[in-house]
């Protein structure tokens, strides 16, 4: 299996920033024992201490995201964040916890590909959020006018003999995808197997 991306434009790039250290520390700060956990010079995940609960109603569940993203998404070097909930809650260990997930987007509605907001609700009288789980990546303002379609994409990859054993694919989807070298490109994505 493999997943492949065919970039639309070789110079539809941005490069992204690293994590305002001003704003990582005001995020950790505000909630005593919070911690923070780094991947690449951005924050993965923070934990350690219930950080929102359900009896203040700017923190409760239902709006525990957007205030969330409001209030630090500095903090982890993106601005003007657009997340969708792509799943229903998924109720684990007994209806003890409910984990919510979220998916970045585009301004233009694009999936952002490996990204997400992960929040594992603690159920009960008082329902508690601990953890977050979270990977966000800046983008541009705006991308380039695309000039590989899909059909080109799907010729790119057809060409490419390391591929060629793997006869079938999925629909191709355009994606916002941020490379190994942290830039960001739209670019068809599909598995092939």
């Amino acid at each position: 299996i493999a997943v492949l991306f065919v970039a639309v434009l070789a110079a539809s790039t941005y490069g992204a920033t690293l994590i305002p250290a001003d704003a990582t520390r005001t995020l950790l700060e505000s909630h005593q024992g919070l911690v923070a956990r780094h991947a690449r010079e951005r924050i993965t995940a923070i934990y350690g201490v219930p950080f929102a609960t359900d009896s203040d109603p700017q923190t409760s569940t239902e709006n525990f995201v957007d205030w969330f993203i409001d209030e630090y998404a500095d903090a982890f070097g993106v601005e003007n964040v657009i997340l969708e909930q792509v799943r229903p809650a998924d109720y684990i260990r007994n209806n003890k916890f409910a984990v919510y997930t979220f998916e970045q987007r585009t301004p233009d509605g694009l999936p952002v590909h490996a990204t997400m907001v992960k929040i594992p609700v603690l159920l009960g009288p008082t329902e508690k959020i601990g953890y977050v789980g979270i990977r966000l990546i800046p983008l541009p303002s705006t991308f380039p006018a695309d000039t590989i379609g899909e059909q080109q994409a799907l010729l790119i990859v057809a060409g490419m003999t390391e591929y060629a054993q793997l006869i079938n694919h999925s629909d191709p989807q355009l994606v916002a995808y941020e490379d190994e070298m942290r830039v960001v490109r739209r670019c068809w994505r599909f598995v092939r197997w």
